[in-house]
């Protein structure tokens, strides 16, 4: 178990770290009743930025391998999106 937290790079420090934003967060939402929502428009933008980033990160490590998904062919991509919803 120790290596597989070493691996995963999972500290104490981190862990309570997070359980206080997790607290922080509840504490808020219960405080103001709601989670303010955001504007479709900047949701799209930062999910575009995000998905831009992963792409990024994974066509600098791919190595030999063959990226499957997304596809350019939209055909293909729309049996993958099958597969994935069902899972």
């Amino acid at each position: 178990m120790l290596d597989t937290f070493s691996m995963l790079n999972c500290t104490v420090s981190k862990r309570k770290r997070l359980l206080k934003e997790q607290q922080a967060t509840m504490e808020n939402r219960i405080l103001t009743g709601k989670q303010p929502k955001m504007d479709p428009e900047v949701k799209a933008k930062i999910r575009e930025e995000k998905l831009k980033t992963r792409f990024e990160w994974e066509e600098k490590r791919k190595g030999q391998w063959e990226l499957i998904y997304p596809w350019p062919e939209e055909e293909r991509n729309n049996d993958y999106g099958d597969f994935i919803k069902k899972a």
